[in-house]
C-alpha cells in the first residue's frame, strides 16, 4: 500500500472548523484507526488540545464513513509531515477506476464496461452484521447436531428393543441382492432322484413298502453312486418287517447311505432335552453322532426334543453310514435362507444331511472336524478344505440358484424302469444322489428367496453346492462398524445440512443412501459379504429427513421474515412473486454496484411552517405514496423516508438489467407524479400549495455496501458508502422539478435521454470535482401537462 504525506496545518484547520470523522476520513483517504493515530500524534505535538479533539462532531458508532473509504480503495497513510504548510501540498483523492470517456452532447452513449468492484473480505462488512450471522449459523448447526444425535439415541434404542423390524428389512434387501447376482456354477456331482407323480402312478401311493427303497439303494450302488442321501424319514414301522429288513441289509451293503432324522432344536440354554417313547433310537442316534474337536458350543443350536415320529428306526441308524438332520429353519418371515450345519446333542453333534454328505465324499474323520471361536467349521487340518463361515446363530447362509432346474433331477421311474437305457448308469455314476419326495400333495415344500414353492430337498443340494464352490456369504455384524459409521455419518450430515440449501442436502442424502446400497451390493458380489443396511438406514434416513425438514422450515421462516421486512421497501406483489417462484431474498450485507436516488421537496421547511400540520401530514402521505409508486414501478427499493423526501436504490435485492436506467426512469416518473399531485392540491384551497411544490432529485451510481446494517439493537436494510453521499449532495444542486446524475449513471444509460452536460462540480465534503449531467423539467414533461 502506497504512503502519502498529509499537511498537519491543513488537518488542524479542518479539525477546528468542525469537520467530523466522516469528512476527515473521506478528504484524506484514511480509515478510522489511522485517523485516531493522527489525532493522538497531533495532541502529542501540541498542535491541538485533547479538549478540541473530544469536542469535535464524531461518527464513532457509524459505519458509513469507514465503508465509504474502503469502497473507494483510497490508499491509506500512516505518515504525518509537519513541514507541509500549504493546501497545494494536500493529497488529491483519485478514484479507483477512471470514468468512461465523456459522450458527445446529444449522442447516445455506448454500453459501458461493467465496474470491477473491490474484492471484499468478511472483515470489510459492518461489525454488527458478522456476529449475528455467525451466531445464526452456529445455532443452526447446534440445533441440527442435537437433532441428529438425539435421533441416533432413539434409533439405537429402537433397534435394541425391537430388532424384528431391522431384521426383516435386512432380509428383504438380502433377497433383492441374491436375485440380482448370478448363482454359482452347479456342481456336476449332485443329482436329485425324486419320488414324483410319475413314480406314484407306477409304484402306487406313498408310503411305499421299504423293499422298494431297498431296490433304489441297490440300483444306485450298482451304477456306482458315490453317496446316497435320503431326504425321507423312515420313522414308522413300515408296511412289512420284510421290507424293513431288506432296506437295512441294502444300506449296510452299500455302505454309502446317509439317513435322515428330524430334530427339535433350541437356542435356550436352560431348556432341557426330552426324549419321547423309544430311548433305543435316542441312544443309537447318540452313538452315531460326531465327536468334534474344539466345538464352539455357544455358537450352535442344540437338540431340545427327540420324537419317534422324527427319529428313524434303530436299524436305519445303525446300518447307515451317517445320519444327518433335515431340520429346516426359516427366518422370521418364513423364508428359508439358512441351514444349521451342526446341532449339539448332549456332548456330541448331529450334522446336517449336506454336511454328512461332505464327510462321506471327502472321507473325513469326525475327530478332525471342529468349530473355531471365529464361527467357522473346519473340515480338517488341511488347507485344501474350505472353512465354512457361520452366522451369529450358527447357521450357514445358502447361495441359492434355480430351485427346480439348477441340478439334474430324475424320477425314480428312470432308475427302476424296465426299458433298457445305456445312458442310465452314467446319470448316477460317481454322483451324490439325494432322494426326496416331490409328488403332488407333498408338504415338504417351502418359500425360498428364489421361489415361493421349493422342494425342501433342494436346500441340501444348494447347501452342498455352496460349500463345494466356496461361494460363501459372510454376514457382517452390525456392531460396531455399521452402526458406528451410521451414527458418525448422521451427525456429520446433520451439521452440514444446516449450512447448505435443503435441496442440495436432500440430493446429498439420496446420494449417500444410493452409495451405501451400491457399496453393499459390490461387497456382496465381489467378496460375498452381507453388510446389514437396515440399521444404518433406520439411523440415517429419519435423521436426514428431520434435519432437512428443520432446514426447510428455517429457510421458510427466514424467507417469511425477510418478506415482511422487504415489503416495507419493495412492491409486495413482487416479493410474493419471488417467494412463490422459489427464490430467496438475500439481505445479507455485501459489496455491489447500485444506483442511489435521493429526492427532496424544495423549500419543505417553509411549507411545514406555513401550512397546518394536518394538511402537511395529508400532503406528505400522498407525496410519499406517489413517489413509492414510481419507485416500485421500476423495481426499485425504498431505503428510507427523509424529513421532506425519500431515498431509494436500484439493483438489489431484485436484480435489474440496467439499474442506472431504471433509476433515471423512476426519477422522471417521480417528477411526473409530482405534477399530478400539484394539480390535485392546487384547487384544494390550502394556503402554501396553490403555487405548487417542486422536488429535486440526485442520482449516483457506484459501489456501496447493501444489506442488513446497524447495531445490535436496531438493524435496517439499507445502503452505505460514498455513492450515497454523492447522491445526497447532487440532490442539493439539482434543478427544481428536474434531476441531476453522476457521469457513471449517464454512461450506463442505454435508452436515449435528453440531458445537458457534462459539467464539473465540487460537492461539499469532497476535494475533487465530479462530472454530472442534468435533466430539466421541460425534458421530463415536454407537453407541460
Amino acid at each position: 500500500m502506497s504512503t502519502r504525506k498529509i499537511s498537519a496545518k491543513q488537518l488542524v484547520h479542518d479539525i477546528r472548523s468542525g469537520m467530523d470523522d466522516a469528512g476527515l476520513m473521506l478528504k484524506y483517504g484514511i480509515t478510522e484507526p489511522q485517523l485516531r493515530a493522527l489525532l493522538r500524534k497531533l495532541v502529542g505535538m501540541g498542535a491541538v488540545s485533547q479538549g478540541e479533539v473530544d469536542s469535535r462532531p464524531s461518527l464513532k458508532h457509524a459505519v458509513q464513513a469507514t465503508v465509504a473509504i474502503e469502497l473507494l480503495e483510497i490508499p491509506a497513510t500512516q505518515l504525518l509531515d509537519p513541514s507541509a504548510v500549504g493546501p497545494d501540498r494536500r493529497a488529491k483523492v483519485e478514484p479507483a477506476k477512471a470514468e468512461a470517456p465523456r459522450p458527445a452532447k446529444g449522442a447516445k452513449p455506448s454500453k459501458a464496461q461493467p465496474l470491477v468492484l473491490p474484492k471484499g473480505q468478511p472483515e470489510d462488512l459492518p461489525r454488527t452484521e458478522r456476529p449475528k450471522e455467525f451466531h445464526g449459523r452456529r445455532s443452526g448447526r447446534i440445533l441440527n447436531s442435537a437433532i441428529g444425535a438425539l435421533w441416533c439415541l432413539v434409533a439405537l434404542a429402537l433397534i435394541y428393543y425391537y430388532p424384528e423390524f431391522p431384521e426383516t428389512l435386512n432380509l428383504m434387501i438380502y433377497d433383492v441382492k441374491l436375485n440380482r447376482v448370478p448363482p454359482p456354477a452347479y456342481h456336476r456331482s449332485i443329482v436329485h432322484l425324486d419320488v414324483d407323480d410319475e413314480a406314484i402312478m407306477k409304484f402306487g401311493p406313498w408310503p411305499w413298502d421299504r423293499s422298494l427303497s431297498a431296490r433304489i439303494v441297490d440300483k444306485l450302488a450298482e451304477f456306482g453312486a458315490t453317496v446316497v442321501a435320503f431326504d425321507i424319514l423312515f420313522c414308522s414301522p413300515g408296511k412289512s418287517p420284510e421290507g424293513n429288513q431288506a432296506l437295512f441289509k441294502s444300506m449296510k451293503k452299500a455302505g454309502n447311505v446317509i439317513a435322515a432324522t428330524g430334530l427339535g432344536i433350541t437356542y435356550d440354554p436352560a431348556e432341557k432335552l426330552t426324549v419321547d417313547q423309544n430311548s433305543d433310537r435316542a441312544e443309537a442316534l447318540y452313538d452315531k453322532s460326531w465327536k468334534l474337536r474344539r466345538p464352539g458350543a455357544g455358537l450352535l443350536p442344540r437338540v431340545a426334543r427327540l420324537k419317534d415320529s422324527y427319529v428313524p428306526l434303530t436299524g436305519i441308524i445303525i446300518d447307515a453310514q451317517d445320519v444327518g438332520h433335515v431340520k429346516v429353519s426359516p427366518d422370521r418371515d418364513g423364508i428359508h435362507r439358512r441351514a444349521p450345519l451342526l446341532v449339539k446333542f448332549e456332548d456330541r453333534y448331529i450334522p446336517s444331511l449336506s454336511l454328512a454328505i461332505l464327510k462321506a465324499m471327502w472321507k473325513l474323520e469326525p475327530q478332525r472336524i471342529g468349530v473355531t471361536d471365529a464361527g467357522e467349521i473346519v473340515l480338517d487340518d488341511s488347507s485344501k478344505r474350505p472353512r465354512i463361515p457361520l452366522d451369529p446363530k450358527g447357521m450357514m447362509l445358502v447361495r441359492w440358484g434355480d430351485a427346480w432346474e439348477g441340478f439334474p433331477h430324475y424320477s425314480v421311474v428312470d432308475l427302476l424302469g424296465d426299458k433298457p437305457d445305456s445312458s442310465r448308469k452314467s446319470r448316477y455314476a460317481n454322483k451324490v444322489v439325494i432322494v426326496g419326495f416331490t409328488a403332488t400333495g407333498n408338504t415338504d415344500v417351502g418359500v425360498t428367496p428364489v421361489s415361493v414353492e421349493t422342494p425342501l430337498s433342494r436346500i441340501h443340494s444348494h447347501t452342498l453346492n455352496t460349500v463345494l464352490n466356496e461361494a460363501f456369504i459372510v454376514q457382517i455384524p452390525a456392531i460396531p462398524w455399521v452402526l458406528g459409521g451410521a451414527v458418525l455419518l448422521t451427525v456429520i450430515f446433520s451439521v452440514t445440512a444446516a449450512r447448505v440449501r435443503w435441496r442440495i442436502g436432500a440430493l446429498v442424502a439420496v446420494l449417500i443412501c444410493a452409495l451405501a446400497l451400491a457399496a453393499a451390493s459390490f461387497c456382496f458380489v465381489l467378496q460375498g459379504w452381507e453388510v446389514p443396511l437396515a440399521e444404518a438406514l433406520i439411523i440415517f434416513v429419519p435423521a436426514a429427513a428431520i434435519s432437512l425438514i428443520a432446514r426447510a422450515v428455517s429457510i421458510e421462516m427466514k424467507a417469511a421474515k425477510a418478506a415482511r421486512v422487504m415489503e416495507r421497501y419493495l412492491n409486495p406483489r413482487l416479493v410474493t412473486k419471488l417467494l412463490e417462484g422459489g427464490k430467496e431474498l438475500d439481505i445479507a450485507a455485501k459489496r455491489k454496484e447500485l444506483t442511489v436516488v435521493v429526492a427532496h421537496i424544495e423549500g419543505f421547511a417553509t411549507v411545514a411552517e406555513t401550512v397546518d400540520v394536518e394538511y402537511v401530514h395529508r400532503f406528505m402521505s400522498d407525496f410519499l405514496e406517489a413517489m413509492t409508486r414510481a419507485v416500485f414501478a421500476h423495481e426499485g427499493t425504498i431505503d428510507k423516508f427523509l424529513g421532506g423526501g425519500l431515498q431509494a436504490f436500484f439493483g438489489e435485492p431484485i436484480a435489474v438489467e440496467n439499474h442506472a436506467e431504471s433509476a433515471v426512469l423512476a426519477a422522471m416518473e417521480m417528477q411526473r407524479e409530482m405534477i399530478k399531485l400539484n394539480q390535485r392540491y392546487a384547487s384544494s384551497g390550502i394556503n402554501g400549495f396553490a403555487n405548487g411544490i417542486e422536488i429535486r432529485i440526485g442520482i449516483s451510481t457506484g459501489p456501496v455496501v447493501v444489506g442488513d446494517l446497524g447495531s445490535q439493537r436496531r438493524v435496517e436494510y439499507t445502503v452505505v458508502g460514498s455513492t450515497v453521499q454523492v447522491a445526497e449532495r447532487l440532490q442539493a444542486i439539482a434543478p427544481a422539478g428536474g434531476l441531476i446524475m453522476s457521469a457513471r449513471t449517464r454512461n450506463l444509460l442505454q435508452q436515449e435521454v435528453e440531458c445537458e452536460g457534462p459539467d464539473r462540480v465540487r460537492l461539499k465534503g469532497f476535494d475533487r470535482d465530479i462530472e454530472v449531467y442534468r435533466i430539466y423539467p421541460d425534458a421530463i414533461n415536454p407537453e407541460g401537462t
